[in-house]
């Protein structure tokens, strides 16, 4: 019988880890059995540091969107020195790929980022920022941060799409 890690071995920084890596591979719904598993541990030892699966998943959402501006075109996306079509293409493509490699995630964050989390608060209060930087009114900004949000919504789960053969319908 294979021996459990102890849960003192267990660290949030660990279990983010092993979240992010299985949500490469099979999706932000990944089991907490499976994540136990990976870790070495029984799947209850992870409530000790993330009280739900929910509460974790948060957590990776907050980890992968601060990555996503501290690197690349989310760090780019209030840089007044580059042109603001640009920054917005650069930005749609980043998050594109970064929403394609995390399955899942996007469209967690347009229902958590509305709601609270952290990272969604961050992740809309800089595409708001952007969009009257670039002399949009308030008003009209968040119209355009609702069709933001759709668009999120949608292309997160375009790989999964072209795999069932609904992509042409999503993208339409």
């Amino acid at each position: 019988m294979e021996q459990k890690r102890p849960k003192s071995d267990l660290t949030p920084d660990a279990i983010l880890e092993a979240a992010l890596f299985l949500t490469e591979r099979d999706g932000i719904e990944f089991s907490m059995r499976d994540l136990g598993a990976s870790l070495g541990a029984w799947p209850n030892t992870i409530y000790a540091f993330y009280p739900s699966k929910e509460a974790l998943q948060a957590a990776l959402i907050d980890h992968i969107l601060d990555t996503f501006y501290t690197h690349g075109a989310g760090q780019r996306l209030l840089d007044d020195e580059i042109e603001w079509q640009v920054r917005i293409t650069d930005l749609a493509l980043a998050a594109f790929e970064t929403l394609s490699q995390y399955h899942g995630v996007g469209r967690k964050l347009t229902h958590f980022g509305m709601f609270g989390e952290q990272a969604g608060l961050r992740f809309f209060s800089r595409l708001l920022k952007f969009y009257t930087s670039i002399g949009f009114e308030t008003r009209r900004a968040g119209v355009i941060m609702q069709v933001t949000g759709f668009f999120v919504y949608e292309m997160s789960d375009l790989e999964a799409a072209v795999q069932r053969g609904e992509a042409n319908h999503r993208i339409a």
